[in-house]
Parts: structure tokens; C-alpha cells; sequence
């Protein structure tokens, strides 16, 4: 038996190696010095409005304990500490924009362990007139992603995907995508150490807004770790993003750096090593106690991207705690986007083992008795 355990773990790393390369061979032949702003379209399955994630720096593919909102993430952190787990989530942005995710995690007795989830993202309403400024009616926005997830174990390897759905309304022009997510974790034997791979939104439009339009897939390839210090009560990851994509900054033409001495403007230029740590993320968890964790993180792409010229934030900073009472789980982040401020996330995991599982009673009393 350890013998076929063994090769069939062998067989799963092999496997493993060859994805990994054929998918590095593809994006070889992607341009790789575009830039991401407004290119395309369903951004919104990147949004995370959970709690966790947030407070870790909006991204990561290698977190693997029990919280299941991590599935979204990578499906490979799907696991079987997941089990029979629901959550929720809410996080308003700035404006009238806000957005929330429920999941929930399943085991079945052939096909094994399941996540599904809706992501569900609203934009507010708006009058909607005509081009002589008449009022027609109100406009609103609103995109939703249902997504199913599976993933399988074997030794230290976990593969998984998930299949995501997603539809989008703009004043009443819809569009649609089918997408999937492909990931790997490996967990080392001894160590709480984890390394996660995740190929993101590869997929095709099933409708267009209008006829001869074509919508930009949101694609992106994330690697990262996670790592428990053995004598702190520290678990720290690095997650990094866009690795086929090296120039992800928004040069602005118009933004004067200065004046050389002939009085010409000259333009502020992203820098090579301000560039590569736009793709990084950084996110650590203080595990106080089981039932109490502090977190805090940074990213690097949110603070360059949305700074303002002569004044200092906290933009790219989330700092959050999660706080959990027997079977619930309460989680809560505050992150910096701009000098605007910060955003809350709120995110409650509710564990439907600790509220069903019944309690024995003895064979003593009298609701234990055999009646005849």
C-alpha cells in the first residue's frame, strides 16, 4: 500500500512538472509588457470580499487551513477541515459600490469533497437620459460569479479546479464568460510549509455587451508561500502576481516629475525595481490562540497605483483580526486603498458540525430507556 502511495505520488509530481512547463511555454508567447489598467473586462472576479484575504493583502495561493472562503483563492487549498463549513462575506467600497461572497464546503461519499460559492459585486444606481440630458428611467450595474470547485490529495500534492460562471449587467447589456481556475499545493511533511500555484480566469465569452465585440479575459498566474515560524506565533506568506506579465504600472504621460535646466518637462518613469515589487504581496497572521488571530499586510501594486502626488497614506496596508466562538467564526479587516480611506470587510464562517452534532445521552436517564 505505501509502495502505491508512493507512486501514485510520484506520478501526481510528474504531472505536476510537465503543467508547469507546457503553461510556461504558452505564456511565452503573450506579450508581456502591457499594462493592466481598463484592459479588460469581468475584473470582478478578482475581488475578494472576505475577511481573510483581505487582511493578508488581497491575494494569496497558499494559505491551507480550515477557513473555506480560501478555495476562491486557489482550489487547491480546498480540504477536507473545510468540511460542512458555510460563510459569508460583505465589503463595501467607495461610493455606492459594494460587494459579498457566500461559499460553502461539501463532502459526498463517491466524488468526494466540494466548495461552491457566489460572488455577487452591485455598482448603485443612476439616472439614465438621453443625449439631450432628458430622464429616461435609472440605470444600474451589477456582476455575479457561481463557482464550483474540486480538488484531490495525494500525499503531500493537492490539484484542483474551479469552474466559475459569470455574468455581467450594464444597463441592461449583459455579457457572460464560462472561466476556470487550475492549482497546485504542495505541503511539506513536517514543516507548516506551503507552496501554492494557481493558473487564474483562462476562459471564453458565451455573449458579448453588443455584436462584434470582443471582452478581455482577466488571466493572470500567482505563485506564493505560506510558512508557520516553528518557535513564533507567526505565519507569514509572499504571494506574487502577473508572473507572464512584466510591466503591470500605469506610466502617466501627463505626470511632470520636474524641469531640467533648459526648462523641459521631465516625466516620472516607473523604475525596474519599483515594477517588480508591484507583483509581490506580502501578508503575515500573529496565531495568538486558536481561536484568535491578528493579521497584517501589504501591497505594493495597490499603494503605487493609487498614490497622490504630495501626500502620504496608508494605501496597500490592511490590518484585521479574526475572533472565533465555539462553532462561529467572526473575521473583520480594514484596508487602505488612498488617502480616500479605508475599507471594512466583515466575514462570518459558520461551522455546521459544532451546531447538529447531537449529544449522547446516557442509557441512566430516563430519555435514554428502552421502551419495550
Amino acid at each position: 500500500m505505501g509502495a502505491k502511495n508512493t507512486g501514485m505520488a510520484g506520478r501526481i509530481k510528474y504531472y505536476m512538472i510537465r503543467t508547469t512547463k507546457s503553461i510556461i511555454l504558452v505564456l511565452i508567447s503573450i506579450h508581456t509588457f502591457a499594462q493592466l489598467g481598463g484592459k479588460n473586462g469581468f475584473e470582478f472576479v478578482n475581488f475578494h470580499s472576505n475577511a481573510k484575504v483581505a487582511g493578508i493583502g488581497g491575494m494569496n495561493v497558499s494559505v491551507r487551513d480550515r477557513d473555506p472562503n480560501m478555495f476562491f483563492s486557489n482550489p487547491a487549498l480546498l480540504n477536507i477541515e473545510m468540511k460542512n463549513q458555510a460563510t459569508v462575506s460583505y465589503n463595501r467600497y467607495y461610493a455606492d459600490i459594494w460587494n459579498s461572497q457566500v461559499g460553502y464546503v461539501f463532502d459526498t461519499k463517491k466524488l468526494g469533497l466540494f466548495g461552491a460559492g457566489l460572488q455577487y459585486t452591485e455598482y448603485g444606481r443612476a439616472p439614465q437620459t438621453d443625449e439631450f440630458g432628458n430622464v429616461l428611467g435609472t440605470m444600474f450595474a451589477n456582476e455575479y460569479a457561481f463557482t464550483v470547485a474540486k480538488s484531490h490529495t495525494i500525499g503531500n500534492y493537492t490539484l484542483g479546479a474551479n469552474v466559475k460562471f459569470a455574468h455581467s449587467q450594464i444597463a441592461g447589456n449583459n455579457a457572460a464568460m464560462v472561466l476556470a481556475d487550475m492549482g497546485g499545493v504542495f505541503k511539506h511533511p513536517t514543516r507548516q510549509f506551503t507552496i501554492g500555484l494557481l493558473v487564474k480566469n483562462m476562459g471564453f465569452a458565451i455573449k458579448n455587451y453588443a455584436s462584434g465585440q470582443q471582452i478581455n479575459i482577466p488571466f493572470d498566474v500567482q505563485a506564493g508561500f505560506t510558512y508557520k515560524l516553528e518557535h513564533m506565533p507567526l505565519r507569514f506568506s509572499m504571494t506574487v502576481h502577473h508572473l507572464h506579465q512584466y510591466n503591470i504600472a500605469y506610466d502617466d504621460p501627463n505626470k511632470i516629475a520636474g524641469y531640467d535646466l533648459n526648462g523641459n518637462p521631465q516625466y516620472n518613469r516607473v523604475g525596474v525595481a519599483d515594477n517588480i515589487m508591484r507583483h509581490f504581496v506580502f501578508g503575515g497572521e500573529f496565531i495568538l490562540a486558536k481561536g484568535f488571530h491578528l493579521r497584517a499586510g501589504y501591497n505594493h501594486f495597490r499603494r503605487s497605483e493609487m498614490a497622490l502626488d504630495n501626500f502620504s497614506s496608508l494605501g496597500g496596508f490592511s490590518f484585521g483580526g479574526m475572533l472565533k466562538i465555539r462553532a462561529v467564526e467572526l473575521g473583520y479587516t480594514s484596508a487602505f486603498y488612498h488617502a480616500a480611506g479605508p475599507r471594512s470587510f466583515f466575514t462570518v464562517i459558520i461551522n455546521l458540525d459544532g451546531f447538529y452534532k447531537k449529544k449522547e445521552i446516557p442509557l441512566s436517564s430516563p430519555e435514554g430507556e428502552i421502551k419495550s
